[in-house]
């Protein structure tokens, strides 16, 4: 039998305070205060003045309670002892550490805050857990409840990172957009002073939508296929699918991007206008009319996006179809519903949200991916279409550090706008995928269900 250890005190004499409670509390607070102080520390290099004084008010704190501790019950508290000793090597560690790290085979110059904030979490967590399990008495139920900031810290971390995330995006992306900038492509013209660069934003836009448009339909059969197929038909097979399909998602984008890169390379002997030199490497016409071979088309690109996409579809399928409840399949049976029939008008409709929802959630994936494109999509100022050459929002924001000179110096300033404008494409395609199925299940589940 599981006992819980709780710490004991004496019942004070009458007339005399009991110190138990608020040193649980000041333990509790200074805590959660090191936990603050290890946040703000992460966000800020500045805030990383604060360790010492907090770990120096924690180091008092449980010499407290490691004197009340012992002249109360004659014990050693060894909880606060621990406090003490790691607020202790914590503060000696900062002291001795200097204010940036480099060399040594570091890549990069590190900050003493980082140190910082992993020293206050360190000593916080800990910390805290023990003055709230105390607060309440030491119980079972205040053991579970004193385990909370474990739980909270990483959400807490998380939604820090996405605001501070989200308040970078808009404040650079947000003030830079503009409707010239929306309804205005990349161009390159040569005039008499040389060479001329307007920045635009509209074909990588169209560009975008385009390969969630075209990765979709790729996608659709294939996913749904697999889906029915695992689920409803049961064998060897079905095994092999299902593993095809789990191993497919689980290729590394950038392999799949320098398939793609050697596939382009391959058919670089066609020549433009050769059906399959369009459809592998697309195309472009200059001022004279004549055509050009691309980088790669925007099918090429889809066909290989969907790739990431099939998977995502073939598993909500099969999910939404092992979800229907078995009195509605032996039901159609019982009336004489053929196979096919029971498929197309009970159990398609029953999976209909798993599979939008699949759908949308793998096409905001797949219009974020920048990794398929890298080495096959161009600047995106010869146009969209699905023979034209690939271009997408996510490749501007790698181009802009990454690309060529002229492109950095004209779209170099909207890399946060092109940012904030796919952010909104992939958060709508999700709050969409969460809507539709919604509506889905109210308009097939509830009438399947007789709800």
């Amino acid at each position: 039998m599981r006992t819980t250890e709780a710490r004991t005190f004496a019942v004070p004499a009458a007339g005399r305070l009991s110190l138990e409670r608020p040193l649980s509390g000041a333990t509790a607070g200074g805590g959660l205060l090191a936990i603050a102080a290890g946040l703000a520390s992460l966000a800020d290099n500045g805030a990383e003045a604060l360790a010492l004084p907090v770990l120096a008010l924690m180091l008092m704190v449980s010499l407290g309670d490691i004197s009340y501790v012992w002249f109360e019950n004659r014990t050693f508290d060894r909880s606060a002892a621990a406090i003490a000793g790691a607020s202790i090597a914590g503060a000696l560690l900062l002291l001795v550490m200097p204010e940036y790290l480099y060399g040594r085979e570091i890549n990069g110059i590190i900050h003493r805050s980082l140190f910082a904030s992993a020293v206050l979490i360190a000593v916080g967590v800990p910390a805290s857990i023990t003055g709230v399990q105390r607060v309440l008495g030491g119980a079972p139920s205040a053991r579970d409840v004193a385990r909370y900031p474990i739980v909270l810290l990483p959400v807490i971390v998380a939604l820090a990172a996405y605001a501070l995330l989200m308040e970078r995006l808009v404040s650079d992306g947000a003030g830079k957009l503009s409707w010239d900038l929306l309804t205005t492509s990349y161009t390159e013209e040569v005039t008499d002073a040389g060479f001329v660069y307007e920045a635009g934003l509209r074909n990588h836009i169209l560009g975008t939508l385009m390969l969630i448009g075209l990765t979709s339909a790729i996608s659709i059969p294939p996913g749904v296929g697999a889906g029915i197929f695992v689920s409803e038909y049961r064998g060897p097979l079905a095994h092999i699918i299902r593993f095809s399909t789990t191993m497919l998602r689980a290729i590394s984008v950038f392999i799949i991007g320098v398939v793609a890169f050697s596939l382009v390379d391959a058919a670089s002997g066609s020549a433009p206008g050769d059906p399959i030199s369009d459809f592998i490497r697309g195309y472009y016409s200059d001022a004279n009319g004549f055509k050009h071979a691309a980088k790669g088309s925007f099918l090429l690109a889809a066909v290989f996006l969907s790739l990431l996409v099939i998977p995502v579809i073939a598993r909500s399928t099969e999910e939404g179809l092992r979800s229907v409840p078995r009195d509605i399949r032996e039901g159609s049976i019982a009336l004489g519903a053929t196979e096919g029939h029971g498929l197309r008008r009970i159990l398609l409709p029953w999976a209909m949200p798993n599979v939008i929802t699949g759908l949308l959630l793998g096409a905001a994936e797949a219009a974020g991916s920048v990794a398929v494109l890298l080495f096959i999509a161009g600047t995106g100022q010869y146009g969209v279409g699905p023979l034209k050459e690939a271009t997408s929002l996510s490749f501007v924001i790698f181009e802009t550090k990454y690309g060529p000179k002229p492109f950095q110096d004209a779209m170099g300033s909207y890399e946060f706008s092109a940012a904030l404008l796919l952010l909104i494409i992939t958060l709508g395609l999700t709050v969409g995928a969460l809507v539709i199925k919604q509506r889905f299940i109210t308009r097939y589940r509830g009438s399947l269900a007789g709800d």
